[in-house]
């Protein structure tokens, strides 16, 4: 935040809209709002909050690594779909992150602390 003649600038909504500014012209899309930008947690070293919906990135021998819609709860990933229920061994999930749009995310998909 910048203080200047008693105003004060968020300019990390600013940064945040040069850069998406920036991938959409790497991606040559019309607007920013035709892509979405997921940032990939560590499920080692950072867990989601007790009880949301999540995306993970999952390793599977049948398919690779493919993303599925999840949920966290008691510190573990959990299917939400229900022809597979149960948890997910933690060695499979590589990454995880908030859905889209989750008011826990800046414009570039980063947590917001």
């Amino acid at each position: 935040m910048n203080k200047e003649n008693n105003r004060i600038y968020d300019v990390t909504l600013v940064l945040a809209a040069m850069k998406l500014e920036a991938i959409r012209a790497i991606l040559c899309t019309r607007t920013i709002h035709d892509f979405t930008i997921l940032q990939w947690n560590d499920p080692d070293s950072i867990q989601p909050e007790e009880g949301t919906y999540v995306v993970i990135k999952e390793k599977t021998s049948e398919l690779g690594i493919f993303c599925v819609g999840a949920a966290y709860e008691h510190g573990e990933f959990w299917y939400t779909e229900p022809e597979a229920s149960g948890p997910i061994p933690k060695e499979k999930v590589i990454g995880w992150s908030y859905g889209p749009y989750d008011d826990r995310l800046d414009p570039l998909g980063r947590m917001i602390l």
